[in-house]
């Protein structure tokens, strides 16, 4: 009968590693994901306004006879604007395609008829109308609808052409929006609307096997930040609830996302934009969990880029606010612009056990479990190694 060899130090270890490998990659699928979507999509406003006019040159005017000129302003981008028009009279002649003006002739004898509904004179010669001029949207009446050359008209403009020249600034309506023209809407007899009520989101977590529910506009976490303009800040609420009987911690971090179908230009720009010009603040009442650029993914805040929400026993919930200011430097570049962000909540448990959840849940993953495998798989084959090298030495000898 042959005597059976006690394993060596080495063989024993090799056994251990082996048996650690296959624990803890059993335990390791404890640790599980479940992934979907939870967009937010920040879409940047078209600034534009345009003098429409409905106007037939006539061949000669007489003094005294009306002519039909209708001047309108039309809102063509998509965001809501306060406007003024000025206007200037003047005479001249015509040398080929270039009009001459001749200051020694008077253009106050072109008498415009101005309606007086929704245009204001104001004391620096400015129209200005008085109500918002929403987006798409044409002003309500014109400036003008008509115009004559006055019966005190000369002989000396006979044969001169007269021009009406109309200008128009506009600037994004807001209660303080007319400061910059040195006037208040108030004055223009514009009441200003109550503040639309920010959307709530609810984020609810349901537990391990059920993960994350988002209530609310759609998946999409944050609806106000819609029609963003230079220099705006939206606020939106979030409530984080813990709906399952579990003690929990929760963390948030972003993602940027590849938009399939647009042109490195415009990806250039998005990136731009999150990395440079959008910037979000997460608070909690006074605390101040995050402050940074929309996308930056987070990567300088909390474990693996995540930031911490806090802890939540069951059924407690919390209350974010979350602020996003756009830089005021921003160009034309950006107008129509939109930008897709996405936001990633996790939950982790006292035993270790993690959920990660983009709203709504589409599958499972087991990353981690892979990690864990790999590592140990690594070290088993190392030690391996070591072990037949030594054998090998010792049957030299």
């Amino acid at each position: 009968m042959t005597e059976r060899k006690k394993p060596g130090k080495l063989q024993i270890m090799v056994i251990i590693l082996i048996i650690s490998a296959v624990f803890l990659v059993g335990t390791g699928f404890a640790y599980w994901e479940r992934i979907g979507n939870s967009l937010n999509i920040l879409t940047m406003s078209s600034y534009k306004a345009e003098i429409v006019e409905k106007y037939r040159i006539p061949s000669h005017v007489n003094p005294a006879e009306s002519v039909e000129k209708s001047v309108n302003v039309k809102n063509s981008g998509t965001v809501d604007i306060l406007v003024r028009a000025g206007v200037k009279k003047v005479f001249g002649t015509r040398n080929g395609e270039e009009f001459i003006e001749d200051k020694n002739l008077d253009g106050e004898m072109i008498e415009i008829k101005f309606a007086s509904k929704y245009w204001q004179e104001g004391k620096d010669g400015w129209f200005y109308y008085k109500d918002i001029l929403k987006a798409g949207e044409m002003t309500k009446e014109p400036l003008m609808d008509s115009y004559r050359l006055s019966e005190k008209a000369g002989n000396e403009y006979k044969g001169k052409e007269g021009h009406i020249v109309v200008t128009m600034e506009s600037v994004l309506a807001d209660e303080n929006g007319a400061d910059i023209w040195g006037t208040e809407i108030k004055q223009l007899g514009i009441v200003w609307p109550d503040a639309p009520s920010g959307k709530e989101t609810i984020v609810k977590y349901c537990g391990k096997e059920e993960g994350f529910e988002i209530q609310g506009d759609g998946t999409d976490l944050f609806a106000m930040f819609k029609n963003l303009t230079p220099g705006c800040s939206r606020i939106q609420k979030i409530e984080i609830l813990n709906s399952s009987k579990e003690n929990i911690e929760i963390f948030l971090h972003a993602e940027e996302i590849k938009q399939p179908g647009i042109s490195d230009q415009q990806t250039e720009l998005i990136r731009k934009l999150l990395q440079d010009h959008a910037m979000i603040e997460l608070q909690e009442e006074n605390d101040v969990l995050y402050s940074g650029a929309a996308g930056k993914k987070f990567r300088e805040d909390g474990e693996n880029g995540k930031i911490s929400l806090g802890n939540f026993s069951p059924g407690q919930k919390k209350i974010l606010t979350v602020k996003l200011t756009l830089s005021p430097e921003m160009d034309n570049r950006f107008q129509s612009l939109t930008a897709k962000v996405k936001w990633i909540f996790s939950a982790r448990g006292e035993d270790g056990t993690t959920v990660k959840t983009e709203v709504p849940v589409t599958g499972d993953g087991t990353e981690i479990e892979n990690w864990i495998l790999c590592l140990w798989a690594g070290i088993t084959v190392f030690t391996v190694a070591i072990w037949l090298k030594g054998r090998r030495r010792k049957k030299k000898t």
